[in-house]
């Protein structure tokens, strides 16, 4: 759904100042998903500007020392390519990235073996991006989640700066229950959505922006709008257990999926 906002709602839409990311960190293993991970944050690095770190991940095991020093010589040569520097930091160093910082993290294709990267979004303080190992770069548009009013100004303002910076519109979408659906007239705006509209145009006038108002679960909602999208911005706390909508989406997204979260995504002035 798409319309004008009415004089019938009185919200207060909270001025959002996003602040970019101080340094985007890539969690580095032996998997097929680090490069794809890699690739995602040196060019969103470059695109800005901003230092680019590694951290290698010896938490559990699981990789293989020899492969995993393999990984991080490979794609210390990648960024040297482009002329781009980057900073190594041993895994343990997790607990000091610093709230405007983002972690990346890549996850495999499909739904099996992403209990890391579900674990990695839940002990960052930071916004995190989780890049799925086979996700499409062709991708259109940019998504945006929106429910609680508390946060729904950040997560937007978060999103229409992603769709700036790479000249694609923008969707926001709020997954209501039916009973809710029909309450919206004609040219009138669900409270969330006129928040998050407020909020874009806050970042930019020019963006191209459409919303929806959906009855499906949150989840369907978002894995549907954002099927073929170049990424999908959700907010979230740092609790991603797997029964949760943010668990579900880190589990199952197959586009970038961009959590930003309060501490480091946006200042709040009212």
């Amino acid at each position: 759904m798409s319309s004008s906002a009415s004089d019938s709602w009185s919200v207060t839409s909270p001025t959002v100042e996003v602040t970019p990311a101080r340094r985007y960190w890539v969690a580095v293993d032996d998997s097929p998903a680090t490069d794809a991970a890699f690739e995602w944050a040196l060019h969103r690095a470059q695109l800005r500007s901003a230092p680019l770190g590694l951290i290698v991940l010896d938490d559990d095991g699981a990789s293989d020392d020899q492969n995993r020093d393999e990984a991080v010589d490979r794609l210390a040569r990648r960024a040297s390519a482009v002329n781009h520097e980057i900073e190594v930091c041993p895994g343990t160093s997790l607990v000091e990235v610093l709230p405007d910082d983002l972690l990346i993290v890549g996850v495999p294709a499909g739904e099996q073996g992403r209990e890391r990267g579900m674990r990695l979004a839940a002990l960052a303080a930071c916004s995190v991006a989780v890049i799925p190992e086979d996700y499409v770069t062709t991708g259109f548009g940019v998504v945006c989640g929106v429910d609680h009013l508390e946060n729904t100004a950040m997560i937007a303002a978060v999103a229409a700066e992603e769709a700036e910076q790479l000249d694609e519109p923008l969707l926001i979408i709020h997954a209501v229950p039916k009973s809710r659906a029909p309450f919206a007239a004609p040219g009138s705006l669900d409270p969330a959505i006129r928040v998050a509209r407020d909020a874009v145009r806050a970042v930019s006038e020019r963006l191209r922006v459409s919303s929806r108002l959906s009855t499906h679960e949150p989840v369907a909602a978002l894995i549907e709008g954002a099927a073929h999208a170049a990424m999908l911005v959700v907010g979230g706390e740092r609790v991603t257990s797997a029964g949760t909508v943010l668990g579900t989406l880190v589990r199952t997204t197959s586009v970038p999926l961009l959590i930003a979260r309060n501490e480091g995504a946006a200042e709040l002035s009212r």
